[in-house]
């Protein structure tokens, strides 16, 4: 969890919230969340282990969420990651 734990350091979250959110994160229950980090989140993994299986609905959540430009970039973006 390294580079996530730098980057929600870089995001502006104080030592003891980037390790709770970190904690959180790695159980894969993401239901305490807010809605649009559950779709980021659900998108990171899907495009990570099974990215021939992101639906219309994937993106549909976070188009609503985000809007489109920012839903692309996410798209491209986790993608790149991989």
């Amino acid at each position: 969890m390294g580079h996530s734990e730098m980057l929600l350091a870089v995001a502006g979250l104080k030592a003891d919230e980037v390790k709770l959110k970190a904690k959180r994160l790695s159980t894969g229950d993401w239901s305490a969340f807010p809605p649009a980090e559950r779709a980021a989140y659900g998108l990171a993994y899907k495009l990570s282990h099974e990215p021939d299986r992101l639906t219309d609905a994937d993106r549909a959540a976070l188009i609503k969420s985000f809007g489109e430009l920012r839903a692309v970039d996410l798209i491209w973006y986790t993608s790149w990651c991989n």
